[in-house]
């Protein structure tokens, strides 16, 4: 499964957001799909690629699910959890 947050970081005049998957290798693929660069995906905090609004919309029409704050952070100590 892939998932979006709702952060809606502002970056210069562009509004980020996250998206990350059950694994690396689905959200590599699922990258590709929305035209997603692979240099811009980012392992080191936890693995994830920043999405605009656009490219988040279009993940959402391709199934991504929609996460909120909450679930989003226990998702993120899954993931630690799971690559220590």
């Amino acid at each position: 499964m892939i998932y979006v947050d709702n952060a809606f970081i502002k970056f210069g005049s562009m509004t980020m957001c996250h998206m990350f998957g059950d694994t690396i290798e689905e959200l590599h693929a699922f990258a590709e799909k929305l035209g997603i660069k692979r240099i811009w995906f980012q392992p080191k905090s936890w693995p994830h690629y920043d999405v605009s609004l656009s490219k988040r919309a279009m993940a959402i029409t391709l199934g991504a699910k929609k996460v909120d704050e909450l679930e989003h952070a226990r998702m993120r100590l899954w993931m630690k959890k799971e690559r220590m």
